[in-house]
Formats: structure tokens, sequence, C-alpha cells
């Protein structure tokens, strides 16, 4: 019997050694969560704010995107080509601001198109990818938007600056600016076909007629640009 009793004891000690010894991926089958895990889904939280002064229009507000993501505000307003905006990174507050923005400085009165928006998840900081998920995967709710470039942040409003409007200044900076884009796509087109060389790695074969069609197309867009009707009342 105590030789029973003693191999018994001696079992039991080395089963309870074995498993003090076994590896954790064996002893068990719950993993820890990472410190990098992916957040969300959360209700998308975009309180925007738009202000107008002197010097052009301003964005402000407060999100819960994760600090350091990109957003692109802008303004604009056709009919006078009138287009300005940048880059913004979100605050470790949450926070974030734009602007001013204006028409090469000036801001005729008028009703202005004020849109916020945010590039791919695969242009965001590497860093953050895996946060805001696949699309945006994490976040729900609006301004979030299904698009033909994928799902993205899209908050659009408007902005009035008041006063009395010229038509005449109006055309006179609609001119302007139509010059401006076209020396801008010429200089543009110039760089064309190297760029195309580059990107294919295959020799232009003509790239007289590259360029010459890259303007054609910039000035097709300036004149559509040039032609688009002044639908808002009260011009004099």
């Amino acid at each position: 019997m105590r030789r029973v009793h003693t191999q018994l004891v001696l079992t039991l000690v080395a089963a309870s050694t074995l498993g003090c010894n076994r590896a954790p991926s064996e002893a068990s089958n719950v993993s820890e969560p990472s410190e990098t895990a992916p957040i969300g889904p959360h209700a998308l939280k975009f309180d925007v704010q738009v202000t107008t002064t002197a010097a052009g229009i301003s964005v402000s507000g407060k999100t819960n995107l994760p600090p350091g993501t990109i957003l692109m505000p802008d303004i604009r307003r056709p009919e006078i080509a009138c287009a300005d905006g940048d880059r913004v990174f979100v605050s470790e507050s949450g926070t974030f601001a734009g602007g001013p923005y204006s028409c090469e400085g000036r801001l005729p009165p008028g009703q202005y198109a004020v849109e916020i928006g945010a590039p791919s998840v695969d242009l965001q900081p590497a860093e953050l990818r895996s946060v805001l998920g696949p699309g945006y995967a994490n976040f729900t709710g609006r301004p979030m938007k299904d698009t033909e470039f994928g799902r993205t942040i899209e908050f659009a409003t408007t902005a009035v600056v008041g006063g009395p409007r010229s038509l005449a200044a109006e055309r006179e900076l609609r001119s302007q600016k139509i010059k401006q884009i076209r020396a801008r796509a010429r200089a543009d087109c110039t760089d064309r076909p190297a760029q195309l060389e580059k990107l294919t790695g295959k020799p232009v074969l003509n790239p007289d007629d590259v360029v010459k069609r890259c303007i054609d197309n910039a000035n097709t867009m300036s004149l559509e640009t040039e032609q688009t009707p002044n639908s808002e009342a009260g011009a004099a």
C-alpha cells in the first residue's frame, strides 16, 4: 500500500509541475486584446462652425476622429470661378480649423458652398488606418457617405457674404481666374509627356500632341466655367 501511495503522490506532483511549465498559448485559447486593435464602430461626431469675416470664410469644429486625421475644407462659387481650400489635421483635443478662404484675397457678396471632406483611408497616416477601419468602417452616421471612390466623409453647407453685388466686378474676377487656370494648365501640360513616360516606363511617341490635347482639355474646362450662368438673383 505504501508503494502505491508513493507512486500516486509522485504522479500528482509531476502533473502539477507540467501544468505550471505549460506555455500560455497551450494553457488557454483566450488571447489578450491588442493595444492597437481597431476601435468602433462609433457614431461619428462632427460639429462644424462656419464664420465669415473681411479676410474670408473660416471653418472650425470638433470631432471624435483620432488625432492626426486629415480633413480637407474648401469653399466654392463656380459662377465667379472661385475655389479655395487646404488640408488640416485633427488636434489632440479633437478640434480642427481651416481658413480663412477667399477668391484671391477677395470675397464678393453672394452664396458660397462650404465643404469638408477626407481622403481615402489609404491616404490617411499609416498609424491611424486600423483605428479608422477600411473605408472608415469604425465610424457610422452622418457625414459618412458612400461614393464611387469608396466610403468617406463629406460635410456640406453654405455661407452667405452680405452686401450689394456687382456683376461687373464678378465678371472681372471670373476672367482673371480663368486666365490663371489656363496659364497653370499650360505649365502643367508642358510636363505631361515626362510624367507619362515616368508612369509607364515607355517613351511618348508624340509629345507635342500630348501637350496640345492637355491644353485643349484645360481650355474647354475653363470655357465651361466662363459660360456658367449667374443664377443668383440680385446682381447689379
